[in-house]
């Protein structure tokens, strides 16, 4: 646990009056900022609270006319991310995001046409993708697909993200462009419709694979700006390319190849000792033919790749180690060319300023676990000063459980996931005067949500705290789903 207690980041500044009985204009004081180590509030706070549970989680809790309120973490770990696959459903092709156990998906573009590949940017602000040979772009969080460019069958992101590295076939050209679709310059002239864009190692040095559809590809490094290298690293003869990765942080390329004399495939490793070219290691011969990964990716922190696993039991979103070896499968889809691009969590999110609560709330909570922020709750209501906010757990329940209160309730949402994306509870009703909220002491996320025009009676039984009577509306559980409201409801 980071920090459970309030701390103060913002100072009330004091107006100051000037000599001789003229005054000048009292300085307006900022907001200042509360809150615990990764999400911050501010406003006009009635009250704050802070309570924690066996196993780690804690949660915060503020009421009064809250601001703002915005969630940061400079060094998110991958866990924190998101896998996107781009796949096809009975609605038709889709971009969708998971966590990396495969659990809390989303979708965040229905498209018209298949994905041919996607990329996000490193600040996970961004997803890329190719559809109808169209470079486009659309908010990880959902939103409006923008196109970039035309004319591009594959691409890839510089390790900053700020250009795109793209294969256009009508051009046959490898080219260089910024990442908001601006300043298109051609590299590489005369590349084959067979070319695969294997990815940047530096902000400068990209790399890509050559007529891979024959029996004597090439994999070849070159610069993307200044004096143009286009150097050979590796060249083969009565072989089939079959995919390769780049690992910027050890300066490697990663790639396999079916040996047609040999019937064997390897897994090799280049070491970049200059941008372009280094040392030649054989990793593998012993590479099942009837297993392909179809797209593979470097973790941040070079733990593992995420890969697209297309064997005969089907098509795996997997994890692999840098030796090929998988070590646990995510997710089967059904389109045996699926790909798939990990997504890190953003440094940064508005939580109370922008969106469904872009003119401010009355209620912010949070919960902390680990170095993580599991959930985040967020309401509003008629009068702001009305809101209440009380703990009705206590230290042997083993969860934590709140209840809610104001004149009229007009907002409620939640957080389930990575993404945190918001999901509504109210939708039209009116005359709710509160709801309880409950927390998952393993997991720090919401587990239910229960709304009441009436407030129930609250008892604490051995089986744990009953809602029971009153005027209870809805009931929504930590998946986001509505459940059926009993008269007795059991937390």
């Amino acid at each position: 646990m980071k920090n459970v207690g309030f701390v103060i980041a913002g100072l009330v500044l004091a107006g100051a009056m000037g000599c001789g009985g003229s005054g000048s204009p009292a300085a307006i004081a900022p907001d200042p900022e509360v809150g615990g180590s990764q999400v911050r509030v501010a406003g006009k706070m009635s009250n704050q609270i802070a309570s924690t549970a066996p196993g780690g989680l804690a949660v915060f809790g503020f009421t009064g006319a809250i601001t703002k309120a915005y969630w940061s973490d400079a060094n998110p770990t991958p866990e924190e991310g998101e896998i996107v696959v781009k796949t096809r459903t009975p609605r038709g092709p889709e971009l969708r995001a998971m966590e990396l156990d495969g659990t809390n998906q989303r979708v965040i573009a229905t498209l018209s046409a298949s994905a041919e590949n996607i990329a996000v940017s490193p600040d996970g602000a961004w997803l890329y993708f190719v559809e109808n040979y169209t470079l486009k772009r659309t908010p990880m969080a959902g939103g409006t697909p923008a196109t970039i460019l035309t004319d591009v069958f594959d691409f890839c992101l510089t390790p900053s993200g700020s250009k795109v590295v793209v294969h256009r076939p009508v051009a046959q050209a490898l080219s260089v462009i910024n990442s908001n679709g601006s300043g298109l310059v051609d590299r590489i002239s005369g590349v084959p419709v067979d070319t695969d864009v294997i990815g940047c190692s530096t902000e400068n040095h990209a790399y890509f694979a050559r007529d891979v559809s024959g029996s004597a590809p090439q994999i070849r490094g070159f610069t993307l700006g200044g004096t143009l290298v286009n150097d050979a690293l590796i060249a083969y003869a009565n072989a089939a390319y079959s995919g390769s990765v780049i690992d910027a942080k050890r300066e490697s390329l990663y790639y396999s190849i079916f040996d047609i004399s040999s019937g064997e495939r390897r897994w090799y490793a280049i070491r970049l000792t200059s941008g372009t070219g280094g040392y030649l290691h054989l990793l593998r011969s012993d590479l099942d033919p009837n297993v392909e990964f179809r797209s593979m990716q470097f973790l941040p922190d070079d733990s593992k790749m995420l890969v697209m696993e297309s064997a005969q039991a089907g098509a795996f979103v997997a994890f692999a180690s840098d030796q090929r070896y998988v070590i646990n499968r995510v997710v089967q889809l059904t389109d045996n060319f699926s790909k798939a691009a990990f997504a890190p969590a953003p440094t940064f999110r508005t939580l109370v300023g922008a969106g469904n609560y872009a003119s401010g709330a009355a209620m912010a909570m949070f919960s902390e676990k680990g170095n993580r922020t599991p959930a985040v709750v967020l309401a509003d209501c008629t009068t702001r000063a009305s809101m209440t906010l009380t703990r009705i757990s206590d230290d042997n329940d083993g969860t934590l459980i709140y209840q809610i209160g104001c004149d009229n309730l007009t907002k409620l949402h939640y957080t389930k996931s990575n993404s945190f994306a918001q999901v509504g509870v109210i939708g039209s009703l009116i005359g709710l005067k509160g709801a309880f909220i409950a927390f998952n002491a393993e997991t720090g996320r919401v587990s239910n949500i229960v709304t009441f025009t009436k407030k129930p009676s609250v008892k604490r039984t051995p089986q744990g705290i009953v809602l029971e009577g009153g005027e209870l509306v809805d009931h929504f559980d930590g998946d986001g789903k509505r459940k059926p409201v009993a008269p007795r409801i059991t937390f």
